[in-house]
């Protein structure tokens, strides 16, 4: 019986990075090094992007329109304790 093995996805990152130039050259750069990238050009579309999927790393631009990447990170870190609570209590339910 041969072994099945389960292909890992490579890991994805969360760019938010409002400059049009620098945010395609990272972009470009960091999918080139075979990650996966979501790239946000204002703070409140990556927290949607955020809030949608699953990043294994988010690297913000700190002055951002919309929302600043310091506001960013404290909604990100809100959202994820949240979604840490909800999944602890649907386990201690089962």
């Amino acid at each position: 019986m041969k072994s099945q093995y389960l292909m890992a996805t490579n890991p994805s990152i969360l760019l938010a990075e409002d400059d049009p130039n620098l945010g395609l050259l990272l972009s470009e750069f960091l999918k080139k090094k075979g990650y996966e990238v979501s790239w946000a050009q204002d703070g409140d579309q990556a927290l949607d992007f955020f809030v949608k999927g699953h990043f294994d790393l988010c690297v913000l631009d700190v002055m951002m329109p919309k929302k600043d990447g310091f506001s960013l990170a404290k909604d990100i870190r809100a959202t994820h304790l949240v979604d840490k609570n909800r999944v602890s209590r649907r386990l201690s339910n089962s």
